[in-house]
């Protein structure tokens, strides 16, 4: 066996090294072009990485010539990643000066094109100078725009002009570098002004919005921040503008800080990694271990491709319609088999931490902190066909914190699976987002997709949303998804806007999914929706404290939504199954019983009729006995489970009383041990759990017949189709030292040819409906 080839970078290093312990080269880009020139093809290769800095100001391009590589970062004593890829620059020269609204600094900036983002060394993020200081401005009208039908009417009738209100825009220095945020629905649009017509009092963007441009349910215009405006520097300290015209970055100090040591970074690139494999020639077996990337900026997407929305025109938009999926990662990757990201830091980024594209397969994240994020953490999603080359299927992502999400689009999740089947998202950390934690699936009702047999297990999400957008979930599935599971996930704190905070959210056409084990309580609508869908089942979960009811189903159709047993559904005056109007309880087809019911503060409610919104007054009618008329619970009970949830987000067990909810038959799971588990050492791949070839074996979970040990993941063949895919020199990390070359031979999967299709009805067009 051939040991593998070892290089080393260091920041003391130089530009004619050799790459040896004690003569290292300068840059990661040095060590990969030396690997280029000295390594036979095939060959392993460990790329040591010391201690320091490392400035990036284009992003690291690896190639399938560059695959088989470990780039291994030092760590320091407690663990931390020591080496970092850095695209930031410091700024210097700072000069002060009196502005008309308290004091300002300024200084040349690195670069002539826009900064859109700045940090203090010790990471906190400066904000853009906005207005107003508090709270929102409203839109005056759109033209064309009906405020009398529901919300979902004309979602897609979006518009790039609005007439303001009073001098919410008026004389404004510089109106075309303003940017507009619309924060409605389940999205942020950002619309830069392109001119502002005080006569009539108007603006207009250099993008069309997504949507409409109303508050969402509220019958009215949509309220609106300005970002970026000149006018407003020096009226909060911590904020700062950049003025092309001068080149200069302007500054409004804080309180005690000293123009001679104050230390602020700007970032000089968007992404610090790509790893670009192509079709039939993919990138194989890159590792980055124990690296953190830090500081990227960001600059709108261009004309997106959105699939479902077929109808829009090809032009740029002023949000992706759902999740920001449009914006890179700091770390982008596609045509890779086995890519790991390990141990690693992303901070302080303009965009997604990382981002999984066409044909990437068996990728793994473990042990990661992604933090301080422009948009979301993790994105993975390739071609929306099983039969293409370009399907992305098998992460496995675990283990990992992500948190302080959506800082510049705010609808980026904490993990978003779009078009990927066969994913494992389990033991992650999810908090502190704008909008959803784990999306999972990305087509609309009941056609045919290849987001399944995904498995969402064992993680913690908590704080997810923050109030200011609307039809959110903790975790939000979509589409139909045989094979998913969701299992053993506590989740709680979810807050929204107008509507639509749910702890689990199952939207349009979202089935054949299992919900199961799972604890969610403390949700700002109800605890479980489902839009509308089938053949779910929904079995020994705690759901608890939904501000509006517990389950709701907006969309009855005349199959079974869901079968709902053994659950213990507890709330706080407010009915377990609620809805009004054509969402009332009783109108869906619901399989439910040997469910235990509790309310802490009345007489406990089965199922009533009411608002499910926001806007709900918090009356509801009882509607008990059109339930049970229709056979329902006819074994289930009422009782006090004496739930004790935790206060802090740590599950201590047990959650409920066993002898109490006895009779139900539910088994109480191991909460307690939820999110990340404490790093290893080292350990094998948990790839190499799966069938023989890698690139075409998924996973399922299956849960011990105790439910309180830890669940455990067993191999299961994946049913979307496989493509014929380079064989991988090794099995796993610890054996990448086969000089085997990745273009020697192919495997040829068997997997079946005949998409996955659900025998249900078309619904209709609608990407959403009123909820």
């Amino acid at each position: 066996m051939i040991p593998p080839v070892e290089v080393h970078v260091a920041p003391w290093g130089r530009p004619e090294a050799t790459g040896s312990a004690g003569d290292p080269h300068a840059t990661p880009q040095a060590a990969r072009d030396a690997l280029r020139e000295q390594r036979p093809a095939g060959q392993a290769a460990v790329v040591h990485i010391a201690p320091g800095r490392y400035r990036f100001a284009q992003p690291l391009l690896l190639e399938p010539r560059d695959s088989r590589t470990r780039w291994v970062g030092a760590r320091s004593d407690d663990g931390a990643a020591a080496a970092v890829f850095d695209g930031g620059i410091e700024i210097a020269d700072w000069t002060p000066t009196a502005g008309p609204r308290g004091p300002i600094w300024s200084a040349p900036a690195p670069q002539t094109a826009e900064i859109r983002s700045l940090w203090t060394a010790d990471g906190q993020r400066l904000a853009r100078t906005r207005r107003p200081r508090s709270g929102t401005f409203r839109i005056g009208s759109v033209d064309d725009l009906a405020m009398a039908g529901g919300h979902m009417d004309a979602l897609f009738d979006g518009s790039s002009t609005f007439s303001y209100e009073g001098s919410d825009l008026a004389d404004l220095a510089d109106a075309g570098r303003i940017d507009i945020l619309i924060s409605h629905y389940w999205v942020q649009e950002r619309m830069p002004v392109l001119s502002v017509d005080n006569e009539r009092r108007s603006v207009s963007s250099t993008r069309r919005s997504i949507f409409a441009l109303r508050d969402d349910i509220d019958r009215a215009p949509a309220r609106y921040t300005l970002e970026n405006v000149r006018d407003a520097l020096g009226e909060e300290p911590g904020e700062w503008y950049h003025d092309l015209e001068t080149g200069r970055l302007l500054y409004a100090p804080r309180q005690g800080e000293d123009p001679d040591r104050v230390r602020i970074i700007a970032p000089a690139t968007e992404q610090l990694l790509i790893v670009r494999g192509r079709p039939g020639d993919p990138v194989v077996e890159v590792a980055f271990e124990g690296v953190s990337f830090e500081h990227t900026d960001w600059s709108m997407p261009g004309p997106a491709d959105y699939g479902l929305l077929r109808r829009l025109p090809r032009i740029p938009f002023a949000s992706a319609p759902q999740s920001a999926m449009d914006v890179p990662g700091v770390i982008s990757v596609e045509h890779a088999l086995r890519f790991s990201l390990l141990h690693a830091i992303v901070a302080h980024s303009g965009g997604y931490a990382l981002d999984l594209r066409e044909g990437v397969r068996d990728a793994w994240v473990s042990h990661c902190r992604l933090r301080d994020l422009g948009a979301g953490g993790i994105a993975v999603s390739g071609a929306a066909s099983h039969r293409s080359a370009g399907t992305t299927r098998g992460a496995i992502i675990e283990d990992c914190d992500i948190g302080w999400i959506g800082r510049v689009f705010a609808a980026g999740a904490g993990i978003l699976i779009r078009h990927s089947g066969g994913n494992v998202v389990r033991h992650n950390r999810i908090h502190h987002t704008k909008a959803t934690g784990i999306s999972c699936g990305w087509v609309w009702g009941y056609r045919e997709s290849v987001a399944h047999t995904n498995v969402i297990e064992a993680n913690h999400l908590h704080d997810i949303g923050d109030g200011s957008l609307s039809d959110l979930g903790g975790i939000y599935l979509l589409g139909v998804s045989p094979g998913t599971v969701v299992r053993g996930n506590v989740v709680h704190r979810i807050r929204c806007a107008n509507y639509g905070g749910w702890c689990i959210y199952l939207d349009e056409g979202a089935s054949h999914i299992l919900i199961e084990d799972n604890l969610a309580y403390d949700a700002g609508a109800q605890v479980l929706h489902q839009h509308f869908g089938r053949g779910n089942v929904v079995r020994n979960n705690v759901l608890a404290h939904g501000r509006h009811g517990q389950v709701c189903v907006t969309r009855p159709e005349s199959h079974v939504s869901f079968t709902f047993e053994r659950n213990i559904v507890v709330g706080s005056g407010s009915p377990a199954f609620v809805g009004e109007g054509p969402s009332r309880p009783d109108l869906a087809q619901v399989n439910s019983d040997s469910n235990l019911f509790w309310d802490e503060h009345r007489s406990t409610v089965r199922a009533g009729e009411g608002r499910t919104d926001a806007r709900a007054a918090g009356g509801f009618r009882p509607i008990d006995d059109e339930w049970l008329k229709l056979g329902r619970d006819q074994h289930s009970v009422v009782a006090d489970p004496r739930l004790r949830l935790p206060v802090d987000g740590r599950v201590v067990s047990p959650v409920v009383d066993a002898h109490s909810v006895k009779s139900i038959g539910f088994i109480e799971p191991a909460w307690d041990t939820v999110g990340p588990r404490q790093s290893p050492a080292s350990g094998p791949d948990p790839r190499d759990s799966r069938t023989t070839n890698s690139a075409c074996g998924a996973s399922t979970v299956e849960a011990t017949p105790s439910r309180r040990s830890a669940m455990t993941v067993t191999p299961a063949r994946s049913p979307i189709a496989c493509t014929s895919w380079p064989r991988a020199a090794s099995r796993g990390l610890q054996s990448w030292q086969s000089t085997e070359s990745s273009q020697a031979s192919t495997d040829t999967c068997s997997g079946t040819e005949t998409p996955v299709r659900a025998s249900c009805p078309t619904p209709p067009s609608a990407m959403r409906s009123s909820s």
